[in-house]
């Protein structure tokens, strides 16, 4: 066996199996910060954080960008013992903050973009005793 060949296997062999677990033409399931199962709301409008690694520091950014004073938003639910404050964690709270900010600013995209961390989506949020409310789509 050449050097090439055997340093194929030995790659093979520790890399464990090469084959994706989500089946092709579908994606993930996107991370939704622990939040539970979330269902898909047509008609109705998100703010999500996005399925992807965002710095504690710009997740505490934006909840302090969405509950600013004079903002509309009512960041109560997330203080402790609040309907919102599980899981206490900075990215369930910006989540709340920032879907907040989407509602009182009629689902502008533009109130969810906060440094490209959010996005908006039919999936909802809500968990336990946190509801989000929806924003109507435009057709």
């Amino acid at each position: 066996m050449n050097m090439v060949a055997v340093v194929l296997v030995l790659v093979a062999i520790t890399a464990g199996p090469c084959f994706a677990t989500t089946p092709i033409g579908s994606s993930p399931e996107p991370d939704r910060g622990d939040l539970g199962i979330q269902e898909q709301r047509e008609g109705k409008k998100f703010c999500i954080a996005k399925p992807v690694e965002v710095d504690d520091k710009t997740l505490e950014e934006a909840i302090d960008y969405a509950c600013a004073a004079g903002s509309g938003v009512d960041c109560s639910p997330i203080k402790p013992g609040g309907a919102c404050y599980e899981p206490n964690n900075k990215r369930s709270h910006a989540q709340f903050a920032m879907h907040s900010l989407f509602v009182v600013n009629n689902g502008s995209a533009s109130a969810c973009s906060y440094r490209g961390a959010f996005a908006r989506s039919t999936v909802d949020p809500s968990h336990d005793s946190c509801k989000f409310e929806g924003v109507e789509s435009a057709p």
